[in-house]
């Protein structure tokens, strides 16, 4: 892992937590105009993107981001933002209890337990469409734009093509398998879940294990395409809510 930071250190920290392929500079990249000028930005690449080396687990990677938090005396986030791979890692950190996370948003969710059939069937669509795009990668940057923006499907093809295909196969077992266990209620209350077409497994789970938290259904909108299509439109929402009381 290797951490990015944006602002002075004794403002309010937000942490964003980027989904895969696309690197901690780029999450901030779209973030920044919108953050608030007062806050402390704290942006990772995890492992396999950027600036860090291979993807080990995402154990790993919570174990790292938190004897950092620890160390540069961040024990208290305002807000944690973690976007498909990335809320993996931030229930990763939730779980852990060693950091006091004020506000959790969490996109693009798979919330899944040991799902390795699911698993196994998008990491093959997953290499077959590396496959492809080392051939004709912009078939592949047109394909990605019927879901997101063209310039995030860019930096998508270009940054999983630098990928090894061990930190892959780890990446997807981590975001298939989250280990879910009950979340202390006061936790949940300061939890916001965006929900998208596989709203039916992630409510499945939000009733088992944290009947209490936030949501907001999209059933339309595919793994973070709300997040990608509009970003003004979904930071300001995000940031409005975690101002709320």
């Amino acid at each position: 892992m290797y951490i990015h930071t944006f602002g002075r250190q004794d403002c309010p920290a937000i942490l964003l937590l980027h989904p895969m392929g696309l690197p901690g500079e780029a999450l901030f990249g779209i973030f920044r105009e919108f953050v608030p000028d007062d806050s402390f930005v704290i942006f990772p690449d995890q492992g396999g993107h950027g600036q860090s080396g291979g993807y080990e687990s995402v154990e790993a990677e919570a174990a790292a981001l938190t004897d950092w938090l620890l160390e540069t005396g961040h024990s208290q986030i305002q807000l944690v933002f973690g976007a498909s791979m990335g809320a993996a890692l931030a229930y990763e950190l939730l779980k852990r209890d060693e950091i006091r996370f004020e506000r959790v948003w969490l996109e693009g969710a798979s919330l899944l337990n040991g799902a390795k059939v699911m698993r196994r069937f998008l990491l093959g669509f997953y290499f077959m469409a590396l496959w492809i795009a080392r051939r004709n990668r912009r078939a592949v940057v047109r394909f990605i734009s019927k879901v997101y923006p063209e310039k995030i499907a860019e930096i998508l093809v270009e940054n999983c093509l630098k990928i090894d295909a061990e930190s892959a196969k780890r990446i997807f077992a981590a975001c298939s398998d989250y280990r879910l266990e009950p979340m202390p209620i006061g936790l949940q209350r300061r939890v916001h879940i965006e929900l998208d077409t596989t709203e039916r497994t992630q409510l499945k789970a939000i009733r088992r294990y944290f009947p209490n938290v936030d949501f907001t259904r999209h059933p339309h909108c595919r793994h973070c395409e709300n997040m990608a299509q509009d970003p003004e439109r979904y930071i300001r929402r995000m940031l409005e809510w975690m101002t709320r009381g």
